[in-house]
C-alpha cells in the first residue's frame, strides 16, 4: 500500500509586468487531469480502467489517500506517458516518486 499526500502547495510565477504572484497548485485536480488526459490517447477500455482510480482520488475528503500497489503502478504509468511538465510540477512529481509504502499498523488518515 502507498500513502499519497494530496496537500495543495503554493508556487510563484512572474507576471508580464515583472512582479511575482503566488498561486495554489491543486494536487488532486492535477493528478486526475493527468491520468485521464487526452494526450495519453487512451481508448475506451483504457479510460474505463483508470476511471475508478480517478474517482477514488477525486472523492478524497482529507489530504491523503491510500493506494494499493496496483493503483500506484497504474497512476505512475500514466504519469510516465504524459509529457509537458514544467517547473511548478516538480514538487508533485517528487511526491509521487517518493510516495511511502505503509503497512497495516502504519496507516493513518488526516481528519476532515
Amino acid at each position: 500500500m502507498r500513502k499519497l499526500d494530496l496537500t495543495n502547495y503554493t508556487f510563484s510565477f512572474r507576471k508580464p509586468d515583472g512582479t511575482y504572484q503566488i498561486a495554489t497548485y491543486d494536487v488532486k485536480t492535477t493528478i486526475v487531469g493527468i491520468i485521464t488526459h487526452t494526450q495519453l490517447r487512451m481508448n475506451d477500455y483504457e479510460m474505463l480502467e483508470i476511471d475508478p482510480l480517478a474517482d477514488k482520488i477525486e472523492s478524497v475528503k482529507g489530504d491523503e489517500v491510500l493506494l494499493t500497489e496496483g493503483e500506484y503502478r497504474q497512476m505512475m504509468r500514466q504519469f510516465r506517458k504524459f509529457t509537458g511538465y514544467g517547473n511548478n510540477d516538480r514538487p508533485l512529481l517528487k511526491r509521487l516518486r517518493d510516495c511511502p509504502e505503509v503497512q497495516g499498523e502504519d496507516i493513518s488518515f488526516s481528519k476532515s
